[in-house]
């Protein structure tokens, strides 16, 4: 798969500025428990996953319907995904997309403000599905 548009490249860069760069912070226990919603732009892909690969890359059938879902939520006002984005918390301030990326990869298409993220602690993922 070609990285020729802007949104792909953007996808490469970001997974450039945090491959190699694992600075999570534990997230508390109330953060894994409680449902947050935070901006696309806090997020970022993980580099080690497919959706980052060059040669797999963001599915664009998978994609092009959660944007359809998200504008359609957005003619009705729901500012995000049914399900949420299951994210990693960032000492920076930012997260790591654990699980989501092409809700992630829509919201930001679609320019959608804030979505729905699930925060857990890298190796508790089953875990926080079992809440």
């Amino acid at each position: 798969m070609g990285y020729t548009d802007k949104f792909t490249r953007r996808i490469m860069e970001e997974a450039g500025k945090y491959n190699g760069r694992r600075e999570v912070a534990r997230a508390g226990i109330l953060e894994i428990l409680t449902t947050r919603y935070l901006s696309p732009d806090q997020m970022h892909p993980n580099p080690e996953d497919e959706f980052c690969d060059p040669d797999v890359g963001p599915n664009e059938r998978i994609l092009e319907d959660y944007m359809e879902i998200a504008q359609q939520n957005l003619m009705v006002g729901v500012d995000s995904f049914d399900e949420p984005i299951m994210v990693a918390k960032m000492k920076a301030g930012e997260y790591m997309i654990i699980n989501g990326h092409h809700r992630w990869a829509a919201a930001v298409k679609t320019e959608l403000r804030r979505v729905r993220v699930v925060i857990t602690n890298p190796g508790t993922e089953n875990l926080v599905q079992l809440l």
